[in-house]
C-alpha cells in the first residue's frame, strides 16, 4: 500500500496532545498543502490563521464553548472562507484545505482534529468578534494540531452497504 493511501487510512481524530510545539516549518508544510487542495474556478477563497499562542488557544477554546480540544495543544488553524472571492464555493474549497491540511500533519507524525465553526451562530459569532473579521471572511472550521498524546487506532469506516454500482 502506498504512503499517501496509509496516510489516509490512518488518520484520527486526536483530543490529547502533548506539550511540544510544532516548527514553523511543519506550519508552513501544513498550509502549502491546504493551498493544493482543489478549488471552484480556481478562486482559493480560503483564508488560514495560524494560532500558537497558548494565551490565544485557550481564548478560542472558550469562544468555541464545548470544545477542551484546543486549550492543550501546540497549534490551531482556523479555515475561513472570503465570501467576496467565492460566494458559491468557499465552504467546498475550505473543507477540502482544511481535509488535505489533516492527511498532511498525519504524513509528519502530527495529530489533528476538526473543530467545526460554522454553521454555529454563537461559535461563529465569537470567532469574528474575537479576530475582528471584515464582513467577507466566514469562519468554517479551526483544525487543532498536536503531536498525540494518546494511544488510539484508526476506525476502519469502510462500509460496503452505502457502495451502490451503476445504479441505486
Amino acid at each position: 500500500m502506498n504512503e499517501t493511501i496509509k496516510n489516509i487510512l490512518n488518520r484520527k481524530s486526536i483530543n490529547i496532545f502533548q506539550d511540544k510545539p510544532i516548527a514553523k516549518e511543519d506550519l508552513d508544510l501544513l498550509l502549502k498543502a491546504a493551498m493544493a487542495a482543489p478549488t471552484g474556478s480556481d478562486l482559493r477563497p480560503w483564508r488560514f490563521i495560524v494560532v500558537t499562542d497558548k494565551k490565544m488557544l485557550i481564548k478560542i477554546s472558550e469562544a468555541l464553548k464545548s470544545t477542551e480540544k484546543i486549550k492543550g495543544n501546540s497549534a490551531a488553524i482556523l479555515i475561513c472562507g472570503d465570501s467576496s472571492k467565492s460566494e458559491r464555493f468557499w465552504t467546498f474549497d475550505c473543507s477540502l484545505a482544511a481535509e488535505n491540511i489533516m492527511i498532511a500533519a498525519q504524513s509528519i507524525g502530527i495529530g489533528s482534529h476538526w473543530i467545526s465553526i460554522r454553521p454555529n451562530k454563537e461559535r461563529t459569532d465569537n470567532i469574528k468578534e474575537i479576530f475582528n473579521f471584515p464582513d467577507s471572511i466566514k469562519p468554517l472550521c479551526a483544525i487543532a494540531l498536536g503531536y498525540s498524546d494518546q494511544d488510539t487506532v484508526p476506525k476502519d469506516k469502510f462500509d460496503y452497504a452505502n457502495v451502490h454500482w451503476e445504479k441505486w
